[in-house]
Order: C-alpha cells, then sequence, then structure tokens
C-alpha cells in the first residue's frame, strides 16, 4: 500500500510534465518532505521515456528537516540525473523552503497520518499560497488497519487515519479550484489531487 502512493505520485507527475511540455517559462517541482525524491526521479524519467521535452526552465525542490536525508537526496537526485535539485533544509510548514515565485507541483504523500484536522488543514493553505495558478497538489491519508494501528502504537506513534472523503472534507477549507480523490484497491491509502 506504501508503493501505491509512491506510484500515484510519479503518475500524477508524469501527467503534470506531459500537460505543461509545450508551455515556456519556469516549471518549479517540489516534494515535502522530500526524504528519497523517487517519486520524482521516477515520474520525470517516464515523461522522458515518452520522448518528450520541456520547453520550460525546470527545477526540482526538496525539503526536508533532516539535515542527513537531505545529503542523501542530494547524492540520489545526482545518480538519477534529477537536476536542477535544490535541497532545502526545513519542513513543510516552513514558508521559506518554497520558492519565492512558487511553484508548480507539490507531491505530499505520508506526512497527513501524523497530523491533527487542524495542522492539516494549515498545510494545504500553506501548499495553497505556494502553488502558481493551474499548480496541482498531490497528497495522501491513510486508512487504519488493527496491524498497523496495533504496531504504531507500540512505537507510540500518533497517528491520523482519514479517508478520502476526509482529505476531501478538509481540503475544501482552502480555496482550490478543482478537487478529485481516489483510493487504492488495498483500500487504504487515499489520495487527493487538487489544482489551484
Amino acid at each position: 500500500s506504501f508503493r501505491n502512493r509512491f506510484h500515484a505520485a510519479r503518475d500524477q507527475l508524469t501527467a503534470f510534465l506531459k500537460e505543461r511540455a509545450g508551455s515556456p517559462g519556469r516549471l518549479d517541482i517540489l516534494s515535502a518532505p522530500c526524504g528519497i525524491p523517487r517519486e520524482l526521479a521516477d515520474g520525470y524519467q517516464a515523461f522522458v521515456a515518452t520522448g518528450s521535452t520541456v520547453r520550460a526552465e525546470l527545477s526540482f525542490h526538496g525539503p526536508d528537516p533532516d539535515d542527513t536525508a537531505l545529503g542523501e537526496a542530494a547524492a540520489f537526485a545526482r545518480d538519477r540525473k534529477l537536476a536542477p535539485f535544490m535541497p532545502r533544509h526545513g519542513d513543510a510548514f516552513d514558508r521559506s523552503v518554497y520558492p519565492p515565485a512558487g511553484v508548480d507541483f507539490i507531491t505530499s504523500t505520508g506526512l497527513a497520518e501524523f497530523l491533527d484536522d487542524e495542522r492539516l488543514v494549515t498545510l494545504y493553505g500553506i501548499f495553497y499560497e505556494s502553488l502558481r495558478t493551474g499548480g496541482m497538489l498531490v497528497t495522501s491519508g491513510m486508512r487504519g488497519r488493527p496491524l498497523s494501528d496495533y504496531l504504531l502504537r507500540l512505537a507510540e506513534i500518533p497517528v491520523h487515519y482519514r479517508t478520502a472523503a476526509d482529505l476531501e472534507r478538509l481540503a475544501r477549507r482552502v480555496p482550490f479550484s478543482l478537487m478529485r480523490t481516489d483510493v487504492d484497491e488495498l483500500g487504504i491509502q487515499s489520495f487527493l489531487i487538487a489544482r489551484k
């Protein structure tokens, strides 16, 4: 199921790059928190494999509060030819990690589970403010399952489980212009795709 959220983010990025391929200007793609930005590298490589190119000046951004993770992300990006990749120290709530001119695509998976509703709405608001008009957000949530919930409780990790309807309800408190949700085939991961 965790792989499914990676696949969803990767595939949405590939489709977004195809959509924007002919547009000039800048194109900024961001993963928050980035960890190892596999969805960016694989999404971009899948786009390149179609034979398409991007007319815009393309940049990838990876904010993360962990310096070790940022170092690994930068090395991974170099190895996978994900360039330019700009690691940025800070968490997703730190507005300084977002390029001042805005971004066109944000992926954020695996974070919502650790935020209560108000913090998640705040994060959606930050994403919305950071997106340029027409930009896209791809994010996820997770439904609880007895075994995973038990293991997380053992590790004393508080988790907030949400359905696709829950994600949409919270995101509607932010003025996104278009929104849709999806659920993986296991019924565990929910996805929210929203446009500014």
